[in-house]
């Protein structure tokens, strides 16, 4: 499968990264670019979720299977 990870680079995120790409699927990260990716060898789109007009952007020409968001509210728009 083709899976979307909104976040992956931080806690839970991290974790669901590694075990989906063991388990052989295409894993997908779409963030901020500010943390190194938990799997180098992945592709990451990177784009704020808080903006539509860059989700629409970023994703239009993307397909996946299923989708998972890992990054909490406050993530989208502030740096901690």
């Amino acid at each position: 499968m083709r899976i979307l990870i909104m976040g992956g680079t931080r806690f839970i995120g991290v974790y669901l990264t590694k075990i989906l790409v063991e388990q052989g699927h295409d894993v997908v990260l779409f963030n901020r670019g500010k943390k190194p990716s938990p799997i180098e060898e992945i592709q990451q789109i990177h784009g704020d979720r808080s903006d539509p007009t860059q989700l629409k952007e970023k994703l239009t020409n993307e397909s996946f299977d299923a989708v998972t968001i890992t990054m909490d509210e406050n993530s989208a728009t502030h740096s901690h």
